[in-house]
């Protein structure tokens, strides 16, 4: 976590603590549920989700991505505007924020865009999983399954060049290199 970008590290610091108080013991359930999340498919995500109530789809989907995991597709904004232009149906209200409540000052509004749960989670995660399936650049070392970790960075710094307004060529933000995956997203889209 720490060696991965500045993005990734602030999405990661949430699993800092975790982390680094269960490695630093001798518990062999600590490595075999890391080799859980890490291996995890949509079905353990979400049993995971069922069981640990305040952990998330989309969090869950982070956490075995960065513990190295290939078989989920963590849905953020950047992902599912990806999938909406690739031909998913997404509703608006999951990809715009929209004010919402008050903030705490009590000055204005926040806002907030809203999150899919549960089955449209899902529904989307799927959808997405057939498009990676489809295209043989997400396809490693001979697997026929995509690595949908993978999938989930290209669509995912797609969209954050959008947001920051990067020009389309990929060598103008030279911090690709940092990302998980960042080479790989490079030669895959130069």
């Amino acid at each position: 976590i720490k060696k991965s970008s500045k993005e990734f590290q602030h999405k990661g610091e949430r699993f800092e603590y975790v982390v680094e108080n269960f490695s630093s013991r001798n518990y062999s359930w600590w490595r075999d549920f890391i080799e859980e999340v890490k291996n995890a498919d949509e079905g353990y995500c979400k049993e995971f989700v069922k069981e640990v109530k305040w952990v998330g789809e989309k969090t869950f989907c982070f956490f075995s991505i960065f513990l190295g995991g290939k078989n989920l597709i963590a849905l953020d904004v950047h992902v599912m505007k990806g999938l909406k232009e690739l031909g998913v149906d997404i509703d608006q209200k999951y990809l715009e924020a929209i004010n919402k409540r008050a903030n705490k000052s009590g000055k204005g509004k926040d806002f907030v865009r809203l999150q899919p749960t549960g089955p449209k989670y899902f529904k989307f995660h799927q959808a997405g999983k057939e498009l990676a399936e489809q295209d043989e650049r997400f396809k490693k070392d001979g697997s026929s399954d995509p690595d949908l970790a993978l999938f989930d960075a290209a669509l995912w710094w797609k969209g954050i060049k959008k947001k920051l307004k990067i020009l389309p060529q990929i060598n103008t933000f030279p911090l690709i290199y940092l990302f998980p995956y960042g080479n790989r997203i490079k030669e895959q889209i130069t």
